[in-house]
């Protein structure tokens, strides 16, 4: 009986850890992507591109920036839906992006490509990821 509770208490410990609920888009190779069955927070590095997939709708995902950098400067985002791009710029407050429909959105971070930091996506469902 003891090891029992031992062992829930355990894989509660392992489980309640504040880091397992961010996803790094890096995880997963190139031209794949994953369905994230709960909200959770999915980190892209600048430089590189995701592909997001809303689950249901409505769906809407906060992206914020977490620069590396002592000095925050805007970072220029390329956010296309499948039919134009948008270009918006996003600095210490946090973008907010609706889906219109199901279908995917890749957000481009190359623009900023030599910069340090990261994206933090999270979304208020379950979210599809790609790179």
């Amino acid at each position: 009986m003891a090891l029992i509770v031992f062992i829930c208490i355990s894989l509660s410990t392992l489980y309640s850890d504040a880091d397992a609920k961010v996803f790094h888009l890096n995880q997963i190779p190139a031209g794949r992507s994953v369905t994230l069955p709960q909200p959770v927070e999915t980190v892209v590095e600048l430089g590189n591109r995701i592909r997001l997939n809303a689950t249901d709708l409505p769906q809407s995902v906060k992206i914020s920036l977490q620069s590396l950098s002592p000095t925050t400067q805007p970072v220029r985002l390329g956010i296309f839906d499948g039919r134009s791009v948008r270009y918006i710029s996003i600095d210490t407050q946090p973008l907010l992006y609706s889906f219109k429909n199901l279908q995917e959105v890749v957000i481009m971070t190359g623009i900023d490509r030599k910069r340090p930091g990261s994206l933090t996506i999270e979304s208020n469902r379950p979210l599809t990821v790609g790179r």
